[in-house]
Order: C-alpha cells, then structure tokens, then sequence
C-alpha cells in the first residue's frame, strides 16, 4: 500500500473513530446487547471450548464483558489479551472470572501479569472474537493502528474468527494491506457478514 493509501486509511480511522464517538450511550448498549445475543447464538459458538475474545475496554466499543460472563457459566476456557506494550506481539491469558480483569497502565482491562495464567497460540483455541473501529462486508478492518491483531490472527491460521461491529460502523471497503488479515465472519446487530465455516 503506498504512502497516500495508508493516509487515507489513517484518516478513515480518525473519522470512523469519531462516528463511534457520537453513538449514544443507550444506543451502544441496546446494539451491543443484540450483537452479544447473535454471538451466543452461532453454532460455532455453542460448540467452542475455548474462546480468545478482547475486552471491551474504549470508549463505544462493543462489549464482550456479557459474552465472556455466557462463556464462563458454560464452562468455555476463556482467552482474553495483554498488551504490555506499544508494539505487536501481545500475549495471552486464561482467565476464570471477569473480577480478574483490570485497568492496564495503556487503560485496557486485562489480568495482572504477575499472576497471569499464560497462554500460547500454538494451545487449542475454537474461535476468536476480533475488535476493531469498523469492518467492511469482506471482513477487513480499522483497527487502532497498532499491528496486534493482524500479527496475532497471523499465528493462528484456520482458527474461525468473528468481528463485532454495530451497523453503523460497517462500510463498503477498508483499504486493504499486504499484512491485514480478514476475519471469516462480521455480526452486527442485525446481521452477518462472511463465512460461518
């Protein structure tokens, strides 16, 4: 991608950005309640032993903090990131109860890295739940700019995985990178994108 293209990428991401700003509050969660419905709702979900999903931790970000509490009532590991810097690779954590999760010194909720119970890509893992600014329809993504999800989806070839994004923040075309990685399938709050697998 040229230099003019990954401009424009950035200023996509700052303008996707404030749309997800302007969202009220109660709108966020009424589509983040139908978006954590649909998720539990997928077969491929309900099957799934072992879930990496992100915690919604930023401003309007569609919440995970319901689905991981579904998770763990069903006795699903739960795999969750920690972000110990400003560079890719991040690691992973096993955690059992949402209580463990709190604010990182970048403001992300993760467990403590001193009593965290370490996980590894190359450890079974059935889905993996993928944040982002916004999707398109093919299920390319505005993340926030940091490289962590395209190098972590890259360690984990042929393992399904889901975007959540509210209708709002799904656009015709992201532009498209050698190293971006698109996730199988999108579900919003009214609908899916993509390959169920």
């Amino acid at each position: 991608m040229t230099t003019s293209a990954r401009c424009r990428k950035a200023a996509l991401r700052r303008e996707l950005l404030a749309r997800r700003r302007a969202l009220s509050s109660a709108a966020c969660r009424r589509a983040g309640s139908a978006i954590s419905r649909r998720l539990q709702e997928l077969p491929q979900c309900r099957v799934a032993a072992a879930v990496h999903t992100y915690v919604d931790s930023l401003p309007n970000e569609v919440p995970t903090r319901p689905f991981i509490a579904w998770c763990l009532a069903r006795g699903k590991r739960v795999i969750v990131p920690v972000v110990r810097g400003r560079r890719p690779p991040m690691a992973h954590a096993e955690i059992h109860r949402l209580e463990e999760l709190q604010p990182s010194p970048m403001g992300l909720l993760q467990p403590d890295p001193e009593g965290a119970r370490w996980w590894a890509p190359e450890e079974d893992v059935d889905l993996i739940i993928v944040p982002a600014v916004a999707f398109d329809r093919r299920g390319y993504r505005i993340g926030h700019g940091g490289g962590f999800y395209d190098a972590f989806l890259a360690s984990c070839p042929g393992v399904l995985t889901v975007g959540l994004a509210y209708d709002a923040l799904v656009i015709d075309e992201v532009p498209v990178e050698e190293h971006d990685r698109a996730v199988d399938q999108v579900v919003t709050e009214t609908t899916s994108y993509g390959d169920p697998r």
